[in-house]
């Protein structure tokens, strides 16, 4: 993405595709979000692919398991009893802030802006974005993924 400059001529604010107006609302908007995204160093430039990432995330899974001899079959063998008892996320068990999946949506990107335009002057037209009043966080909560689970079995071999 270009992020333009302050009054940037190459630049125009609008929800109108191909538009010749600038909105200064919109332009307003924008260059608040550019300054909470930390992307005033990039004024007059296109910000480097895969510039920015998602938090990292870390799952702990554990297995307890007991094998336990049982009695001998003829012409076969002898038979075990394996009991097992799986954890998976023990951090999200032990509390609910840890082993948590947060991440930007599948395509692994992140529209600030969402319709660039030309206009007849060859400025860029750019509209309808997030104004990001309630905070730049791309990331989206996945719950599934960021529950414990617990399974208990067994398994007789012989």
């Amino acid at each position: 993405m270009y992020v333009p400059t302050m009054g940037d001529p190459n630049v125009i604010f609008s929800n109108t595709t191909g538009s010749l107006v600038n909105d200064p609302a919109l332009e307003a908007s924008f260059n608040g979000f550019v300054a909470a995204a930390g992307l005033e160093g990039f004024r007059g430039k296109i910000i480097p692919r895969n510039h920015d990432t998602t938090s990292g995330s870390s799952r702990i899974n554990i297995r307890f398991q007991q094998e336990i001899g049982l009695f001998d079959i003829p012409a076969i063998g002898q038979s075990r009893l394996n009991l097992y008892l799986d954890i998976e996320n023990l951090g999200n068990l032990l509390n609910n802030d840890w082993g948590r999946v947060e991440q930007v949506n599948v395509p692994f990107n992140f529209t600030a802006v969402d319709s660039v335009s030309l206009n007849t002057n060859g400025q860029y037209v750019y509209g309808s974005f997030d104004d990001f009043q309630d905070g730049i966080n791309p990331e989206r909560f996945f719950a599934l993924p960021s529950v414990y689970k617990i399974q208990v079995g067994f398994k007789f071999e012989f």
